[in-house]
């Protein structure tokens, strides 16, 4: 796995942390009505929140279309190198075909 890879999951992960401990914290708190008053104040903070976890899903998303294409180059490039091998080994197999009976006459 690549670093930036590396580091975006950790990100990731960090984030859902946060965003799971939030959401036990406020289920805990739900038969407060004064924290729930409270907490109004911080629903453009939470929107945010959200905001941040959809860019990295999409994201994500971007990096693995972007893995899959490059995936699928390599594919194609090594199997254009196997077909280049295969016609040099088919040629090189023609080739001594074509010299053994000329070898075994020229011995006689």
């Amino acid at each position: 796995m690549k670093k930036y890879r590396l580091i975006f999951y950790i990100s990731f992960f960090l984030y859902h942390v946060i965003i799971s401990s939030f959401t036990f914290y406020v289920s805990n708190h739900k038969m407060d009505f004064q924290f729930l008053s409270d907490l109004i104040k911080y629903i453009d903070l939470m929107s945010w929140g959200t905001l941040i976890g959809l860019i990295l899903v999409v994201v994500d998303f971007f990096m693995d279309q972007r893995e899959i294409v490059n995936y699928k180059n390599e594919l194609a490039q090594s199997k254009g190198e196997v077909n280049a091998l295969k016609a040099k080994l088919f040629d090189l197999q023609e080739s001594d075909k074509g010299q053994t009976p000329q070898n075994s006459s020229e011995s006689e």
